[in-house]
């Protein structure tokens, strides 16, 4: 739109980002000065939330904490948007909204406690799409195409689902934060409800020391606070995302059934 190319664009509406911290209130009328018909962002579908989520990361990765325009309306227990649409889409932090029926809490913010081990410094923004030839539903993490199957599988079953999607295709490994960070994105927005994925990490029997899949070296890890707790033991040997610290990692027993990534190398 004339006037507004530096907005992006989510669903059907054009969306900016304001790193100028204000009340509820005052970022409603700001936003109302800014466009006509503006307001605070309305949230309808986990695309969308995906979506405002890579632009708060790529704008202002240290403090990815904003308003958005739900609000409890007086003391009712029920939410609605600043902009009048209908409220048919939510996605809480476990154990939220914890103050409906009062006054304590009445306005709604995105990012408190559910992306902030991953994503709190994360600098990668949203990811690209993979430009080869017949992968382009994949997207690319740094010289890796990947992509999320939303399939449980447990991890010798993911590996080998991987292998056939593409050539030379293992689960996914990870070797900077800035992936990391990338391939949280993409779960966060193929399946917000269920963080969790295998990784292609697996410890070397009962050696204490961790490989990947796909041979490429280890080095980087981001493990959760803990966490791995049973190595030189064979029982949690597989490595899996988003456990207890979303963006981080756990070791479990290999027999679970997860969603995981898949990655190939992109041909240079």
């Amino acid at each position: 739109m004339t006037g507004y190319t530096d907005w992006y664009r989510v669903g059907s509406d054009c969306v900016k980002y304001f790193e100028n911290p204000v009340s509820f209130a005052a970022a409603e009328f700001s936003c109302r000065s800014k466009a006509p018909g503006a307001h605070l962002v309305s949230v309808h579908d986990a695309k969308a939330n995906g979506d405002l989520l890579c632009i708060v990361l790529k704008l202002n990765p240290g403090n990815i904490r904003i308003w958005i325009g739900g609000f409890e309306l007086f003391q009712s227990g029920r939410f609605i948007w600043t902009d009048g649409s209908s409220w048919n889409y939510q996605i809480w932090t476990p154990g939220e909204p914890n103050h409906v029926l009062s006054y304590k809490e009445d306005c709604v913010e995105m990012n408190w406690s559910r992306v902030v081990a991953g994503c709190t410094n994360a600098t990668a923004g949203c990811p690209k799409r993979c430009l080869m030839y017949g992968f382009t539903n994949w997207y690319k993490v740094g010289s890796y195409c990947v992509r999320f199957f939303n399939q449980p599988l447990n991890f010798t079953d993911a590996e080998y689902s991987c292998r056939a999607k593409a050539p030379g295709a293992h689960l996914v490994s990870v070797h900077s934060k800035e992936d990391n960070n990338l391939l949280l994105n993409i779960v966060e927005k193929a399946n917000p409800n269920n963080l969790r994925v295998w990784l292609g990490a697996f410890e070397l029997f009962k050696s204490g020391k961790f490989l990947w899949l796909d041979g490429t070296f280890w080095d980087f890890q981001f493990w959760t606070r803990g966490e791995p707790n049973h190595m030189y033991t064979n029982i949690e040997e597989c490595v899996e995302m988003n456990w207890k610290e979303i963006g981080r990692w756990n070791d479990i027993p290999c027999y679970y059934k997860k969603n995981y990534i898949c990655a190939f190398k992109m041909l240079s």
